[in-house]
């Protein structure tokens, strides 16, 4: 089965909600598409580019594959995120991120760090493939689930990585993080 989300029309979200990092300086929904995409970039009121996170209310498991069809300007770096640990305040505890930027990809095993107020996560990385995506280029970036490992595909360089904290089972979205992000399309095969 698939389901497809067309990023660029309202009324996707329904099946989403959002959470949150615990580094996000103010809680935003993702805007309303215009010109055929939703771009999330530079928020004045915070002095910095904003943090928007949305993940299926529906958890995954094993088999599945997630694709997001994004591009970014300058320093974005738009995301596949998954986790199981989403607490009562809609706070992201244990999750992990896949991040394309300028550079190729990253894969990020991300815990919270509260203690260190100035950056209260702590982020280890944990696959990263170098290349250049040039800027505004749209890509596909994916992301198969197997048995505690991922694989990762983007611009024709796929590599995996296995890791014990990767839950069973998982709510899968999507991250505008670090710059202009833009995004039209993201979906789920199971």
């Amino acid at each position: 089965m698939k389901s497809v989300y067309d990023l660029t029309k309202k009324g996707w979200d329904s099946d989403f909600l959002y959470a949150f990092s615990p580094v996000t300086k103010e809680r935003k929904h993702f805007p309303a598409p215009e010109n055929k995409k939703i771009t999330v970039g530079y928020n004045e009121s915070i002095d910095d580019y904003d943090y928007i996170s949305a993940v299926t209310k529906k958890k995954f498991g094993k088999g599945c594959r997630a694709t997001l069809k994004c591009s970014f300007d300058k320093k974005g770096a738009p995301l596949i995120v998954f986790t199981d640990d989403i607490d009562e305040n809609s706070l992201y505890g244990l999750h992990f991120e896949i991040v394309a930027y300028e550079g190729g990809y990253n894969v990020w095993h991300i815990v919270p760090y509260p203690e260190r107020t100035e950056r209260p996560i702590k982020p280890t990385k944990i696959l990263f493939e170098s290349f250049e995506i040039p800027n505004g280029k749209e890509i596909d970036l994916a992301v198969s689930f197997g048995d505690r490992y991922i694989e990762v595909e983007l611009e024709g360089h796929t590599a995996s990585v296995s890791c014990e904290d990767f839950p069973e089972n998982f709510h899968v979205g999507f991250t505008a993080c670090e710059g202009i992000c833009t995004f039209t399309e993201f979906a789920i095969e199971y």
